[in-house]
């Protein structure tokens, strides 16, 4: 099951559990599974909702999990389930994905020989129905497990299963620590680590350019980034958790620190008896220009699904919203300014229990009680996600779409709504049915002014890897299919910023083979080229991806990173090609000659000086070189391409009756100054006369 993901969604909470087999009727006694998981507590504060299995071994020897991991549960109807007493535990895990299906639809895999467990409800694997009951009647629950180390003729099983033999437990950060990445739109990673014996929080950036610390007592924690709210500069860092310090069990705190002094901003409380509890950051609503924080989850009383709104350097209460207890994964988030007052209105995501039907609702940000409108979409899709695309029709408002799988057909589809109007839909996207999806926006191709849509994944049908780009204007427009063969394990697409120094995105695949690699794909080269970069062999795990400083004063920069324990490793990773110059420059030139029978010899030009901008972008891998200049003079710069030579570093662009020829005469690591002329021949209609103007230019350019 998916993380319903909205603009300030909360993925599940880690925990760790173990089953001990009793081994009967099969296997040896005393084998462990256990593992990792990342989940969700239900109302009842005892079930756990399995979003993802982080890790899993038996007796010591590791699955090999990865984005193409599938589980189930027992009845494929329903969402896998653990929980903290032992009394519902239903779970069917294949390590690399299902190989077959039932009649049912359920999935499985040959334990021995790609690895899988399950502890769930014995029951036919055809129908669901149960196979075995209890005392009670109640259907029984049975555990299995295999593994390719202990051959395909080895499984270790119960049935029924030892409840005395489940463990599980909530994780907090580790004394060692772990990298994470605080929630928030202005994020970078962070080690997060927990010392039991102090009892204290810290978290430290992986440059090094801050250590922050907190003191207390949380049965659970996770970090948040937030904008600057003490005017200082810096950005600031929150611990959130759920208090278990004597007086004030089950009150949820967030204690804001200062990234760059370490200094209490803030601190906010709420009373007790939430699940599922989270922050919304929240544009300013007291007039202070600082941001407001919110409190969601379900309100043990009546479960309904509120946010309770405060100042966020007060901590003095605002407002609270509030919706009838008949939402799944409910989330709330900022909205557009429908109604001008200066104060954003906020909306709910949740898909509603009584259809199962995707809903949004919005309700006025500065009179939470006031309800404004809603959208509502058809029970058509799984694994749906509200999501901000931006001004599409260019009235002013962010838009917004839903994104989920087709429950018909399987395909992608994203339907955009207009962001002040529940009324039609703006358009609707279509992509292939692809698993383990990656989906964002995408640089500008077609000069619009509107980012493209990329959405990517695993193609089942052709085997292969696949990101397609579609115009962010024309939904039937594909502008780019970018794939890669299917040879990794543990795969997974990714859309990079610009490393190629084109102002493009560019794209590649993160997996293993004997190492882990990074595959990528540029634009400069129209993603047909495959540059594989080899990360080496110092990684346990399937390192990190993403955008850091190394160093302190550093720029961010794309790197593989993790921790091992005792130092965090980071390794950059640069262009394969040399990269993009790009110049902004300031041409002086003058007209040297004129000659021809056309040339107007009454008015002398000879002589005349004129200064103009333009900018210049250098390719030095693909011998090219391009000028956005306004060669007509009538305020509309044109894109003109030609070749650059490395070795006499010459440029020669034509366009139509201007021929460039400029020679690079200097540069240091942020300028550039040129020579040449522009020669421009007029030819008349019969082409019995011409006059040929010739440009002296004097160039110099400052690095974008």
């Amino acid at each position: 099951m998916s993380c319903i993901i909205a603009f300030s969604a909360q993925c599940g909470e880690r925990y760790s559990f173990s089953y001990t087999f009793d081994g009967a009727p099969r296997g040896t006694p005393g084998e462990v599974l256990s593992g990792i998981i990342e989940g969700r507590l239900a109302e009842d504060g005892d079930t756990i909702i399995i979003e993802k299995f982080i890790e899993a071994d038996l007796s010591g020897i590791n699955y090999n999990l990865s984005d193409s991991t599938e589980m189930r549960a027992a009845d494929p109807v329903n969402v896998p389930k653990m929980s903290l007493s032992g009394d519902v535990l239903d779970f069917w895990v294949c390590a690399k994905g299902f190989d077959g299906f039932y009649e049912n639809g359920g999935g499985d895999c040959a334990f021995g020989v790609t690895g899988g467990f399950l502890i769930s409800p014995y029951v036919d694997v055809n129908t669901a129905e149960c196979i075995q009951s209890d005392e009670l009647g109640q259907c029984i629950i049975w555990a299995w497990a295999g593994i390719p180390e202990k051959t395909n003729d080895y499984r270790v099983g119960d049935i029924p299963v030892n409840d005395n033999n489940w463990t599980i437990t909530k994780l907090l950060p580790t004394d060692i620590g772990e990298i994470v990445t605080p929630k928030g739109e202005y994020s970078e990673p962070v080690l997060f680590r927990f010392n039991e014996d102090t009892g204290r929080y810290f978290v430290s950036s992986l440059s090094g350019s801050f250590n922050l610390s907190w003191q207390g007592a949380y049965s659970q924690a996770s970090l948040y980034a937030l904008p600057d709210m003490n005017g200082n500069g810096s950005s600031e860092i929150g611990l959130f958790g759920i208090r278990s310090d004597e007086g004030n069990e089950g009150k949820p705190q967030l204690f804001i620190r200062d990234s760059l002094t370490g200094s209490r901003v803030s601190v906010l409380n709420w009373v007790a008896n939430w699940s599922n509890a989270s922050i919304v950051v929240l544009p300013d609503i007291t007039g202070d220009d600082v941001v407001e924080i919110g409190l969601q989850g379900e309100f043990f009383e009546g479960a309904r699904p509120q946010l309770v709104i405060k100042n966020g350097l007060t901590n003095s209460y605002i407002s609270t919203a509030s919706f009838p207890a008949q939402w799944a994964a409910p989330q709330y988030m900022t909205f557009n300014d429908l109604n001008q007052d200066g104060t954003n209105e906020i909306a709910m995501f949740g898909i509603a229990t009584i259809n199962n039907k995707p809903q949004i609702r919005i309700v006025d940000g500065a009179q939470v009680e006031t309800r404004l409108f809603g959208y509502n979409f058809p029970d058509n899709w799984t694994d749906v996600q509200w999501l901000n695309v931006g001004d599409q029709n260019n009235d002013g408002l962010h838009d917004w779409a839903l994104l989920g799988q087709s429950k018909i057909d399987g395909r992608w589809q994203l339907i955009i709504k207009d962001g002040q109007s529940p009324i039609g839909a703006l358009s609707i996207y279509a992509w292939p049915d692809l698993t383990n999806i990656t989906f964002g926006r995408f640089s500008d191709f077609t000069n619009d002014g509107i980012q493209e849509f990329a959405l990517g994944g695993f193609n089942i049908e052709k085997n292969r890897w696949q990101l397609l780009i579609k115009d962010g204007q024309n939904r039937n427009t594909l502008l780019a299919v970018i794939g890669w063969a299917n040879k990794w394990d543990d795969a997974s697409i990714h859309i990079l910023n610009d490393i190629d120094g084109d102002n493009i995105q560019d794209a590649a695949i993160f997996g293993k083979r004997r190492q882990y690699e990074l595959a990528i794909r540029l634009s400069r080269e129209d993603f047909t080229v495959e540059h594989i970069i080899n990360l080496g062999g110092e990684w346990t795990s399937k390192p990190n991806l993403n955008y850091v400083a190394p160093g302190i004063g550093e720029d961010q920069v794309l790197a593989a990173f993790d921790y091992n324990g005792e130092s965090i490793a980071i390794t950059p990773i640069l262009s394969p090609i040399p990269s993009t110059l790009n110049y902004q420059l300031t041409i002086d030139s003058v007209i040297s000659s004129q000659e021809g029978t056309l040339c107007n010899i009454d008015d002398e030009y000879v002589g005349l000086e004129d200064t103009m901008e333009a900018e210049l972008s250098i390719d030095e891998y693909l011998s090219k070189a391009t000028l956005v200049i306004d060669i007509e003079g009538e305020g509309q710069p044109v894109t003109i391409s030609g070749s650059f030579d490395a070795v006499t570093q010459a440029i020669d662009i034509e366009y139509g009756i201007d021929v460039f020829e400029l020679t690079v005469t200097a540069t240091t690591e942020s300028t550039i100054a040129l020579t040449g002329s522009i020669t421009t021949t007029d030819t008349s209609e019969t082409g019995s006369g011409q006059c040929v103007t010739v440009f002296d230019l004097d160039v110099f350019g400052s690095l974008q």
